[in-house]
C-alpha cells in the first residue's frame, strides 16, 4: 500500500498547509513514485463537473466538528470502526483511499464500519463529495469546519502526518493507530498492518459475542 508522510508535528502541519496551497485537486493520482514524491495527474475533475458522473455512488458528506465525529463513533457502537484521516489534496491519501473502500466492502457484513474524516476546507464539500462518489465510498464521511491546518490536528489530537488511521473495537475503545511512521504513537503501527488488525478485532468481537 502507498506510504504516507512522516515528520514531527510542527513540520507536518507546515507541509500540510503547503500541499493544500499548491492546489492538488480531486482527480486520480498516478501511482508512479520517486522516493516519497508522488506525481500529480495530468487530468482532474473539471471545476464545473463536481457532482460525479452517471453510475457513481451517492455519498453524503456531513459538515461538522469533533463532537460530530464522536456522534458518528457512538452510532457504530457494537461494530469495529476504522477511521481514515485524509484530504483530496494529499496524494498518498488519495492513493491509499481505494484500499479503505476495499476494506469497507470486504468486511462490512462481518461488522466493520468506516468513517472518513477529510482535512479539506468546508468550501470543498462539493468536490469532496464528487471524489467519494467516483470511488463508490459507501460509508460515513465527515468534513470539518477546521479546514487544513493546526485546528484540525489539535481537535483530533493528531501528530500532523496524513494519511492517519485509528481502529476502534466494538466497545468503542481505541485499539490501534496507523501511520507511515508509528514511532512515538501509543499502540501505533505501520499502515501495512491495518488489514491484519481489522481481521483481528473482527475475530475477537465474533468470539466474544459467542461467549
Amino acid at each position: 500500500m502507498p506510504r504516507g508522510f512522516s515528520m514531527n508535528r510542527a513540520v507536518a502541519v507546515a507541509l500540510i498547509l503547503m500541499a493544500y496551497c499548491c492546489g492538488c485537486d480531486t482527480g486520480d493520482f498516478s501511482t508512479e513514485t520517486t522516493g516519497s514524491r508522488v506525481n500529480t495527474p495530468s487530468t482532474a475533475i473539471p471545476a464545473g463537473d463536481r457532482s460525479g458522473k452517471e453510475g457513481d455512488a451517492v455519498c453524503e458528506v456531513t459538515l461538522g466538528d469533533k463532537q460530530t465525529f464522536e456522534e458518528l463513533l457512538k452510532k457504530h457502537r457494537g461494530k469495529v470502526v476504522l477511521v481514515d484521516f485524509w484530504a483530496t489534496w494529499c496524494p498518498p491519501c488519495v492513493l491509499q483511499f481505494s484500499h479503505t473502500v476495499e476494506l469497507s466492502n470486504q468486511h462490512r457484513d462481518a461488522g466493520l464500519a468506516v468513517i472518513s474524516v477529510s482535512m479539506n476546507e468546508p468550501t470543498d464539500r462539493e468536490s469532496v463529495q464528487a471524489f467519494l462518489a467516483k470511488r463508490q465510498a459507501n460509508f460515513d464521511h465527515l468534513l470539518t469546519h477546521y479546514g487544513a491546518g493546526s485546528a484540525f490536528v489539535d481537535a483530533f489530537e493528531l501528530r500532523g502526518d496524513i494519511p492517519f488511521y485509528r481502529l476502534y473495537d466494538r466497545s468503542g475503545r481505541l485499539r490501534y493507530s496507523f501511520s507511515n511512521d508509528p514511532s512515538g504513537i501509543e499502540d501505533g503501527e505501520p499502515i501495512e498492518q491495518i488489514d491484519q488488525r481489522v481481521e483481528q478485532l473482527l475475530s475477537e468481537s465474533q468470539s466474544s459475542s459467542g461467549n
